[in-house]
């Protein structure tokens, strides 16, 4: 027994470095969407950007439109530009929306709660931060510091156990809890510390439905703005909670935050 142990937690951890570092290249949440080698569409960014300082908002908005609509590309800077141009138009729905969607690459404290006050103007619901939104903020603007330390700290261990074994020598036990400490950190952080999937609503007179079926209960009708979590996608319908009800709208009337 005291062998298997001796031997998982020297092959382990190197599955579990090796694992980490595949994950933090696919899972950082400040890795674009869209692939940044299209030269062509990194000029019509840098041509929207130029057009935004500029204050020409009317033919920015125009492209960043195209780009992200019809080329399905942008970069976070975008994103705020487009949010920025939107709340200046009025258009708060837009407005949240990209602005939420600038966060998931830039997460800032201040621009969660300029989000809020946006909400607060237009009565909507969803967007009330609280101390959870806190710890998720601090999370993702130090993601890279969080997972580079774990990956530093598990490779030293790594090496130390290694080491230790292969002289034939036994890991004392507090080394191993550490060890074991850190992976469990890494699995929470990477598998649960996340923000709940989110839409926002996109259309006047939403039907919340009891069940995704057209023929159910309306349960509530809504107008766009409000921020809803989500959960199980069925066919043209996507589960929602209102009010800590579980109820049903079309995908078409809402626009997913991730």
């Amino acid at each position: 027994m005291r062998i298997f142990f001796n031997k998982f937690f020297v092959f382990f951890p190197v599955v579990f470095i090796l694992g980490s570092l595949s994950l933090f290249a696919q899972k950082s949440p400040l890795t674009l969407v869209s692939p940044a080698n299209n030269t062509q569409k990194k000029t019509w960014i840098e041509e929207g950007e130029r057009r935004f300082l500029e204050k020409n908002y009317t033919e920015c908005l125009h492209i960043y439109e195209h780009l992200y609509h019809k080329e399905k590309y942008f970069s976070p800077k975008m994103l705020f530009e487009m949010g920025f141009i939107y709340e200046g138009l009025g258009d708060y729905t837009n407005a949240l929306y990209f602005l939420n969607l600038y966060y998931q690459y830039e997460p800032d404290w201040q621009l969660l709660q300029h989000i809020e006050s946006i909400a607060q103007r237009y009565r909507l619901k969803g967007y009330n931060n609280d101390d959870q939104d806190f710890v998720f903020t601090l999370y993702y603007q130090y993601f890279d510091l969080v997972w580079g330390t774990l990956i530093v700290v598990c490779g030293l261990l790594c090496v130390y156990i290694f080491w230790y074994e292969w002289q034939g020598n036994h890991v004392p036990t507090p080394r191993k809890i550490l060890l074991l400490f850190c992976v469990c950190v890494f699995f929470v952080s990477n598998f649960w510390l996340k923000n709940p999937p989110s839409v926002i609503i996109m259309k006047d007179q939403s039907y919340l439905m009891s069940a995704p079926s057209a023929s159910s209960d309306v349960i509530k009708v809504i107008n766009k703005g409000h921020k809803l979590y989500i959960g199980h996608s069925q066919d043209i319908w996507q589960e929602v909670y209102w009010e800590n009800q579980k109820v049903y709208i079309r995908n078409t009337n809402v626009a997913k935050v991730d």
